[in-house]
């Protein structure tokens, strides 16, 4: 996957205190964390190579690619609490008005990569939130 040096370290951040990096009670040394994360986002980022083919490239077994990718993929989605939300009616509406006035959306409350879509139905999840 393909991010800046920047990102990357924020994200080495936000994930390295996850219970899924440590290995005992405390927390693992920075660079152990960026050393999982640099595997698993090669590995997700190329696609169709094998763990195999990944520890080779690192210098570790196939077993620990895997490892750290899952590892890592758990530590990110402990973060989704803290931004992936629902918003209240009142952010509802200043989003809506946004997609509408200023890119010719109605109705519209969320884009996915950059793409804006319309929900025809409530969530079942908080539908009327």
């Amino acid at each position: 996957m393909r991010v800046t040096h920047a990102q990357f370290e924020t994200l080495v951040d936000l994930i390295k205190g996850s219970r899924h990096l440590r290995t005992g009670e405390a927390e693992p040394h920075r660079e152990l964390v960026r050393i999982r994360l640099k595997v698993a986002l090669f590995r997700l980022g190329t696609r169709g190579i094998s763990e195999k083919k990944v520890g080779l490239i690192f210098g570790i077994s196939g077993g620990s690619v895997n490892a750290y990718t899952w590892q890592c993929i758990h530590a990110i989605e402990d973060l989704m609490p803290q931004f992936v939300v629902w918003p209240d009616g009142e952010r509802k509406a200043v989003i809506k008005r946004h997609f509408k006035e200023v890119l010719g959306f109605p109705n519209c409350i969320g884009a996915v990569d950059g793409v804006p879509f319309i929900l025809y139905s409530a969530p079942s999840w908080q539908p009327t939130a």
